[in-house]
């Protein structure tokens, strides 16, 4: 069966057009240098992010229902941080002296109680304490001092 030249010119455009929109996947994998620079500009930032407390003292921690989340937040264009512990919405200051460092001071609180003010003291003492922040990913993890294992752990939240 012959086809019409004119009808072989459309089949041959229709399949460069086709073959020209495909996509390919990368082939080659990363060195394992180019996967820490990827994972550092995939990391969430310090300020202006919504972080969403998930460890505390080593213990996952739990939001029951009717309860507030817990979570810190350090603003875009100031020094000040806000947030809400177990019972109460705090606010104060931060400083980041270098990129590994925090400290939150003039921390202070609305006054309200509720059965989880142990578990809010233990937070604010938390954050009073950190010296050190470290951000891999969305995971944001506090230290005191020179200890070895975070005194919170957070997971950043992303608001629409």
């Amino acid at each position: 069966m012959l086809i019409p030249l004119s009808t072989c010119g459309l089949l041959l455009s229709a399949a460069l057009l086709l073959g020209a929109c495909q996509t390919s996947q990368p082939t080659g994998s990363l060195t394992s240098t180019t996967d820490a620079a990827a994972a550092q500009k995939l990391a969430a930032s310090l300020r202006n992010t919504r972080w969403v407390l998930r460890t505390l003292a080593g213990t996952a921690v739990t939001t029951p229902e009717n309860a507030r989340e817990m979570y810190l937040q350090f603003d875009a264009t100031s020094d000040k941080v806000s947030g809400q512990a177990a019972c109460n919405r705090f606010f104060g200051q931060f400083a980041q002296p270098s990129p590994d460092e925090v400290r939150l001071s003039n921390l202070g609180s609305t006054r309200m109680a509720c059965d989880r003010m142990a578990l809010e003291t233990q937070y604010m003492q938390a954050l009073t304490a950190a010296t050190r922040a470290q951000i891999t990913g969305d995971t944001l993890h506090l230290y005191a001092g020179s200890e070895s294992k975070p005194s919170a752990t957070f997971e950043a939240v992303y608001l629409h």
